[in-house]
C-alpha cells in the first residue's frame, strides 16, 4: 500500500500544513485508526518493531559537489577538502549525532506503545508476522548548502546581498528490507536555513546594511538530530496506522490519519499529512 509518493532523493517538496480536524464521529472506518492506537496499549496485541541503525554518518555540501572528480581523489585529500569547505560539519561530533538520534528514536517509538527490540545493522529476517516490523535506519547524512539572501531599500533600489550557509539533516529509513512485497524506503529531512534580518539605512551619507543573522553551527545539527528522530517515530506510527486502516477497511476509508506526538490524539484529513516521503527506487 502506497498512500503517498515522493521524488527520488529530492527535496523539492514541502511539509503540507493542514487544519487538523479532531475525530468527533464514530464511523466504522475511523474506528480502525483508534483500534490501532488502542492495541499498542496491551502486551499481547501491540506491534513489535525491530530497529537497527547505520554505524556511520555521511556528509555532503554544495561546495564539495562543485569540485571536479572529487570522488576520484585520494581519501586523505577528500578529507582535507571536507574539513576546509564543510566547516560546520567538520566541527560536529559524529558520535553525539548518532547517539542523540538513536536514543531519541527508540524512546519515542516506545512512547507510542510499540515493543522495541534493537538488532544489529546487518541482521537478516526470513519472515515477518502481521504485528512484526523492521525499521532499519540505513543512512544518515549531514548536508551544508549555500544560498544568497538580500536586503532591499525600495525607494532607491539599493540592494545588499550576503552568501549564507544552511544545513539539512537527511535520513533514509528502510521498512521490512527483506520482504519484497512490503519493502519500502522512506526519506525524511529537517533543515535550518538562516536569513538576514535588518534594513539598509543612511549613515554618514552612505547606504549601510544593518542586520542580524543566526548563523548555522554544530548545535543546530544536534537539535535537528533530535527533531528528525522524533518525527521519524511519529511518521512511522502514522504509516503503520494507515496501513492498518487500509487493510481493515479494504481500501474503503479514504481518510489519512495522524497521531499528535504530545497528546496522542488521532487526527484525520482527506489529504496526506505528517508523513515520510517514499522513495521509488529504479
Amino acid at each position: 500500500m502506497i498512500l503517498f509518493k515522493a521524488n527520488y532523493f529530492k527535496k523539492g517538496f514541502k511539509t503540507i500544513l493542514l487544519l487538523l480536524i479532531i475525530i468527533s464521529s464514530k464511523s466504522y472506518s475511523q474506528e480502525h485508526a483508534l483500534d490501532f492506537k488502542l492495541k499498542q496499549a496491551f502486551k499481547k496485541s501491540k506491534d513489535t518493531i525491530y530497529v537497527s541503525f547505520t554505524p556511520t554518518l555521511l556528509s555532503s555540501s554544495d561546495k564539495i559537489r562543485k569540485i571536479k572528480d572529487f570522488n576520484n581523489l585520494e581519501f586523505d585529500i577528500q578529507e582535507e577538502l571536507k574539513e576546509k569547505y564543510q566547516t560546520i560539519i567538520s566541527n560536529t561530533n559524529d558520535s553525539i549525532i548518532l547517539s542523540i538520534y538513536r536514543e531519541n528514536l527508540l524512546r519515542n517509538l516506545e512512547d507510542y506503545g510499540f515493543k522495541i527490540i534493537e538488532v544489529g545493522f546487518d541482521t537478516i529476517f526470513n519472515t515477518y508476522s502481521q504485528n512484526t516490523h523492521r525499521l532499519n535506519v540505513v543512512q544518515i547524512e549531514l548536508e551544508e548548502v549555500n544560498y544568497t539572501d538580500t536586503l532591499k531599500e525600495e525607494t532607491k533600489n539599493t540592494i545588499f546581498t550576503k552568501e549564507i550557509t544552511g544545513i539539512y539533516f537527511n535520513t533514509w529509513i528502510r521498512y521490512n528490507q527483506e520482504d519484497s512485497l512490503t519493502n519500502l524506503l522512506f526519506y525524511h529531512y529537517n533543515e535550518y536555513l538562516p536569513y538576514l534580518q535588518g534594513d539598509i539605512i543612511k549613515k554618514e551619507g552612505k547606504d549601510i546594511a544593518e542586520y542580524t543573522i543566526r548563523e548555522a553551527n554544530p548545535n543546530n545539527f544536534y537539535k535537528l538530530s533530535k527533531e528528525n528522530s522524533s518525527q521519524t517515530a511519529q511518521y512511522f506510527f502514522n504509516f503503520l496506522m494507515n496501513k492498518h486502516v487500509f487493510e481493515k477497511s479494504k481500501g474503503k476509508d479514504k481518510n489519512y490519519y495522524s497521531i499528535d506526538p504530545y497528546t496522542k490524539t488521532i487526527y484525520f484529513d482527506e489529504t496526506p499529512f505528517d508523513l515520510f516521503e517514499i522513495i521509488e527506487e529504479p
